[in-house]
């Protein structure tokens, strides 16, 4: 069947009198749709890249999953769809893909593909954990409420918890690839993880996120046999405007003080009634199982190699802590190779003991794969051996990090030093690549046959470029993979005139003076009252947000504040849709992502153009790269980037042909600087008025839905 058969054969089922408006009484015919299949399906048959911006209502998730459930049906092949968020996910799963199944009756597999670390491990809950005594006294509860749900759940899945367990608790109990006996383990055949992964060797559809996809392709690198994910040569990503970042954040490197602090708790940590951790553990078994020797190698080889170890990291973080500054930035601190002080004494006292600490987890990582080696066939120290393995491996790869930083500057790499948690308490080293495209044009578009790549925003005033330069295939990528790659541009289906009124208020002071957060405070007090909460308002920071949220809930104490960071999202969003008056105020993840149809919400509030920090060091690194080639970081970088967000936050708000309501813009330099224009003619036109606080807010009153 050739390519316009193929594609007739699929839009068929999209348009009226097709299968699925005889199955759905109150089916919506979308031409974008039918468009957007149509260059799916090409991208099937003639093995081709397809980016694809489809704007909010196009349907894009049907228009995408018909020919890449069709395709793998009838060609027997699976096809991979990846995407950013959660709950997009959950869509696919719990509204378009059993809707497919019941409306053209296919019959097919979809499977969720997810890390090691989402599943439990049986074997650790099992009897044989407890002989390890790696759990604190204050943890035997949650262990025991964990080892009753392992007896009944039937996915072993994190996420089907129906009750609290912490990460560093969930963490010991959870499948990972360096503790897995694999074949060797008593509960293979009914492992959670495994089960998972045959199932998903059976599947026609492989749904995953972008993180795992891009560990599935690092992995692939090294050996092509390998990967977390089955083999495929056909997948679509949704959400990609998120995949440069994803791919940024994968292939990084990062060096804690709580991460080894954990490493070394695994190997031997003193509790006030006991010693927990793998060397206690092994000199336990080597009395009970009377060897002698492996007790005598844990007293004199490996004990000394720890302690080597745990001296070398202590005083490694100690010297950081001293070299960093105590101001250091939210963003953190970037590492420069110049003759500056902090590289001076990067170069004189952190480096050093970086490589005494790679040499040091190296030495201890080879002494316990020397002790595992000759245990590997002796069915009684089965587990034993198969512990020692899993931490030579953790202790080698600490070695391989530690040796990463210590030796750089690496090109195209950037590091930098930051804080988490309470003040100065989880000190950590990371790095990134500056540049995803090499890699993602080499391992993602060059390695498979189709790549549909999809999102709301992708083009920047109408210009794919941007992302096709980022991600790799722009018009510096290799020659064949732009003759494969072809570009698709569908606009909603919304009439976004007569839906949206877009206010700029030009008597806004610049985001950047002081006088800015109490004239935006005063604006939203005469706002909220007008749209009766039903509000979203967008911060690019929390502080901003934090400190909103504080000044509004005292101005306006019958409403109701849904501040970001105090509940999950899932469930502020629910509280949002079902509380009157109420006003939700997020940062970076809510600009995307969140869906709320109807009236429950119809004004959107973007405090400020979302600009990333320059301070940032991934993205001052971007820019001086972008500048040090002779090119404009900002035209080129920053405000590609702010527009893609800006684009988002506004999308937020029209989520039906029936939904109307306002969209604030509270950054009048979109009407004081040259850029504004390309901001403003990247949204969709709307109702758009441009004057004083007081004129927007009676000029949008018709727009506002009781």
């Amino acid at each position: 069947m050739g390519l316009r058969e193929e594609i007739q054969r699929h839009i068929d089922i999209l348009r009226p009198g097709g299968q699925l408006s005889q199955f759905l009484p109150d089916y919506e015919y979308r031409k974008s749709q039918e468009e957007m299949t149509a260059a799916v399906v090409r991208a099937f048959v003639q093995e081709e890249i397809a980016i694809i911006e489809a704007g909010t209502g196009v349907g894009k998730s049907l228009a995408y999953l018909l020919p890449a459930i069709s395709w793998a049906l009838e060609q027997e092949e699976p096809v991979v769809v990846s995407t950013n968020t959660i709950n997009l996910q959950e869509q696919l799963l719990e509204k378009d893909i059993p809707l497919i199944q019941a409306a053209l009756g296919w019959s097919f597999s979809a499977v969720v593909v997810k890390g090691w670390s989402n599943y439990l491990c049986r074997l650790k809950v099992g009897d044989l954990l407890q002989q390890t005594q790696l759990l604190e006294d204050d943890e035997t509860k949650a262990k025991q409420r964990l080892q009753q749900w392992a007896k009944t759940t039937h996915s072993g899945s994190r996420s089907d918890l129906d009750f609290y367990v912490s990460e560093s608790l969930w963490l010991k109990f959870a499948c990972d690839a360096d503790d897995c006996w694999r074949n060797d383990c008593p509960y293979f055949s009914d492992c959670f993880f495994f089960e998972h992964r045959r199932a998903a060797t059976k599947a026609q559809l492989l749904i995953t996120n972008h993180h795992l996809l891009c560990a599935d392709l690092a992995i692939k690198q090294v050996s092509p046999q390998a990967g977390v994910l089955p083999r495929y040569e056909r997948v679509i990503i949704d959400e990609a405007h998120n995949l440069e970042d994803v791919a940024c954040a994968y292939l990084g490197s990062n060096l804690s003080r709580l991460g080894t602090r954990q490493l070394l708790g695994r190997l031997y940590r003193k509790g006030k009634n006991k010693e927990t951790g793998l060397l206690p553990s092994l000199r336990h078994t080597g009395h009970r199982l009377g060897l002698d020797e492996l007790v005598t190698t844990v007293e004199t080889t490996l004990q000394p190699a720890y302690r080597d170890l745990e001296e070398v990291a202590t005083r490694l973080f100690q010297r950081l802590d001293a070299v960093v500054p105590q101001d250091i930035a939210a963003v953190g601190l970037r590492l420069r190779a110049d003759d500056s002080p902090l590289w001076r004494k990067w170069c004189e006292q952190i480096v050093p003991e970086l490589v005494q600490l790679a040499v040091a987890a190296n030495e201890l990582g080879k002494k316990l794969l020397d002790l595992a080696e000759p245990l590997e066939d002796d069915e009684a120290c089965k587990e034993t051996y198969h512990n020692i393995k899993g931490m030579a491996n953790r202790c080698v790869n600490l070695g391989a990090t530690a040796d990463f930083f210590a030796t750089y500057p690496h090109d195209n790499f950037v590091v930098w030093m930051e804080y988490a948690g309470s003040p100065r308490a989880n000190l950590t080293l990371r790095s990134a690549p500056i540049d995803v495209g090499p890699f993602l044009g080499e391992h993602l578009f060059s390695s498979n046959k189709t790549v549909v790549l999809t999102s709301a925003p992708l083009a920047v005033n109408n210009d794919f470029a941007f992302v096709t330069k980022r991600l790799g295939i722009g018009k510096e990528a290799d020659p064949l993979l732009q003759e494969r790659t072809f570009t698709v541009q569908l606009a909603s289906p919304f009439f976004y005139k007569e839906q949206v009124f877009l206010g700029v208020p030009r008597d806004l002071p610049d985001p950047r003076e002081e006088a800015y957060d109490q004239a935006l405070l005063e604006l939203l007090v005469e706002l909220l009252p007008k749209t009766k909460g039903r509000t979203f308002i967008l911060f690019t920071s929390y502080a901003a947000l934090e400190r909103q949220a504080r000044l509004l809930s005292e101005r306006l104490p019958d409403f109701v504040f849904l501040v970001q960071g105090t509940k999950e999202r899932k469930q502020l969003v629910e509280e949002f849709c079902t509380t009157p008056k109420a006003v939700l105020l997020g940062t970076d993840s809510f600009w995307e992502g969140v869906d709320v149809p109807g009236s429950a919400l119809c004004c959107v509030v973007l405090a400020k153009l979302p600009f990333k920090a320059v301070e940032d060091p991934i993205t001052e690194a971007k820019c001086e790269a972008i500048r040090q080639r002779g090119g404009n970081d900002f035209i080129e970088y920053m405000l590609p980037l702010a527009v893609l967000k800006t684009r988002q936050g506004f999308g937020r708000l029209i989520r039906k042909t029936t939904d109307m309501g306002i969209v604030l813009l509270c950054d009048a330099r979109v009407l004081r600087r040259p850029y504004g224009a390309v901001v403003l003619d990247s949204l969709p036109e709307c109702t758009f008025h441009r004057g004083t606080i007081q004129e927007i807010l009676h000029a949008c009153e018709d727009f506002i839905p009781e």
